[in-house]
């Protein structure tokens, strides 16, 4: 591998390091802020469990786009099964 694609190898090892963090930060807020949001908002039991499976959704929605790439996209990976 060359010198340039090592760098943007660890550049992209680096962004998605950071955006795992950013992502299990926001899901911890979350469950702490949701309590007092229900009670600013009136939320229901119901209303607080949706919109805490927002993460799950979002977790959910975005499986399909990786799981299947473009054509041109080599992923030997796409055949197991997804977690």
């Amino acid at each position: 591998m060359t010198e340039k694609g090592e760098k943007k190898r660890w550049s992209m090892i680096f962004a998605l390091f950071v955006a795992f963090v950013l992502c299990n930060l926001d899901k911890v807020n979350m469950s702490v802020a949701i309590v007092p949001m229900a009670a600013s908002f009136g939320w229901s039991s119901i209303e607080k469990g949706l919109v805490q499976s927002a993460f799950f959704w979002g977790y959910a929605f975005t499986q399909i786009p990786g799981r299947n790439p473009p054509p041109r996209v080599t992923n030997p990976f796409r055949d197991l099964p997804s977690t």
